[in-house]
């Protein structure tokens, strides 16, 4: 099974602000365990500067299954803060992936948006999205 590491991605066609009105930016801390979710809340919460949506996903194995105290934990950081929580068990399958707290629409500023997209996306994956979109 493959292990998921602390990585960060962002999804739902983030481009240059030039080419993407009316597109969001969702973004995704991704940690490896209940561990170190609490403060994978706050690193998410950070990242609502740029991005309308943000989400912490946790690696939560069946067995065996963490205290329920820091999943509700958490839950309830994630739910004050509006973002999104994503327990999973297995990376590989989606079947394993439960949304337990939906993330809230945040009005990032256009400028930290578009700063965030131009220094995370090369230019040649910049120009590869335009082509996808047009």
């Amino acid at each position: 099974m493959n292990q998921p590491r602390d990585v960060r991605l962002t999804m739902d066609m983030p481009f240059a602000l030039e080419l993407l009105l009316g597109c969001f930016a969702s973004w995704f801390e991704v940690k490896p365990s209940i561990d170190t979710a609490l403060e994978g809340v706050f690193e998410a919460l950070a990242h609502t500067a740029f991005a309308h949506r943000s989400y912490l996903a946790v690696r939560v194995p069946e067995q065996p299954e963490p205290p329920e105290s820091e999943t509700e934990r958490v839950n309830r950081e994630c739910e004050r803060f509006g973002v999104g929580c994503i327990f999973f068990g297995d990376v590989s399958n989606y079947d394993t992936y439960d949304i337990v707290v939906s993330a809230r629409l945040k009005e990032p500023d256009p400028a930290e948006v578009d700063a965030f997209i131009k220094t995370q996306i090369s230019p040649q994956n910049q120009e590869e999205l335009r082509e996808w979109i047009r």
